[in-house]
């Protein structure tokens, strides 16, 4: 889907993680001990509620499972929430991603397999995910809903399904390059600039699907790192 805004045009991608198979690299993340949350930071501008999970707080404990051949470098924990390797913190650096904050470091307590555990000497980071003004056009998207809207900014609640993701266009502001929408369907989205960064680098363990067609997904456009284009 094309984004057309203060002269840019660029596709819009879904963030989703990568499938466990030999030829790529997954890892799970789980909530250790302790595990401190606090009210999300994200209000709506409208009707002032909260919007978002609630904030994970530190310490950055977590369990983990990766697999055989290692960790990968990126873990999708929520649609606001990434798990990220030194090396990929560094190439957002070096690149100029916007949309995240670094929090702080994660503290593995306990993992599988130990080989893979004991041979990964990388640090990782959880990358929290900034809201974006970036609305969903909920009639192109064909949003199915279960109960009526209380807020027309916000609008989350009560959503069952979709049909596809659109953009409400033109864009006021250029969005981020990693982003999730005030009123969107929970989910990560961000720009070329990543998905182009994330293949070129080769950084594992996420994919890009497309933010348009059934459900969300054009099955054409996936595209992950590691197995081309």
């Amino acid at each position: 889907m094309s984004v057309n805004g203060n002269q840019t045009s660029e596709t819009i991608w879904v963030v989703k993680p990568a499938a466990k198979t030999r030829s790529s690299l997954s890892t799970d993340y789980f909530w250790g001990v302790p595990h401190n949350a606090s009210p999300s930071p994200h209000v709506c501008p409208s009707c002032e509620r909260r919007r978002g999970m609630l904030r994970w707080e530190p310490p950055f404990n977590v369990e983990c499972w990766a697999q055989a051949k290692g960790f990968s470098d990126l873990t999708l924990k929520s649609y606001d929430l990434l798990i990220a390797s030194q090396q990929c913190v560094d190439l957002f650096e070096q690149a100029g991603i916007s949309g995240y904050v670094v929090r702080g470091p994660v503290h593995i307590q306990k993992g599988r397999p130990k080989a893979a555990l004991a041979a990964d000497r990388q640090r990782r980071w959880v990358l929290e995910i900034q809201m974006s003004p970036v609305m969903v056009d909920e009639r192109a998207s064909d949003y199915i809903r279960a109960c009526p809207i209380e807020c027309f900014r916000c609008t989350h609640d009560g959503l069952c399904g979709y049909e596809r993701v659109e953009f409400v266009r033109p864009f006021t502001h250029p969005p981020a390059d990693l982003f999730w929408a005030l009123n969107g369907v929970s989910s990560l989205c961000c720009t070329d600039r990543v998905r182009d960064l994330v293949l070129k680098t080769g950084l594992t363990g996420i994919v890009f699907e497309r933010a348009s067609g059934p459900s969300g997904r054009d099955q054409d456009a996936v595209a992950s790192a590691g197995d081309g284009e």
